[in-house]
């Protein structure tokens, strides 16, 4: 394996790894501030619903959702 193969390898697993560690610090802070950020969640025929196309990938129901959701990823 030559020093490119290793690059590129090192950011194949970086940048999945970054995102669920992201994904899950928001779980924690939701949980620990008492939080619900579900309200920014996809709201069909809503205006204000088409946020959630963005942010739908940080917001999970609970940790089983968010452990399924986590192993794909990496």
């Amino acid at each position: 394996m030559n020093k490119s193969d290793k690059r590129k390898f090192f950011y194949a697993i970086l940048f999945p790894t970054i995102f669920v560690v992201v994904v899950w610090f928001i779980k924690v802070i939701e949980l620990n501030l008492n939080l619900s950020f579900a309200e920014y969640g996809i709201r069909p025929r809503e205006w204000s619903g088409l946020i959630g196309i963005l942010l739908m990938p940080f917001i999970h129901g609970d940790f089983n959702h968010l452990f399924n959701n986590s192993i794909p990823l990496l």
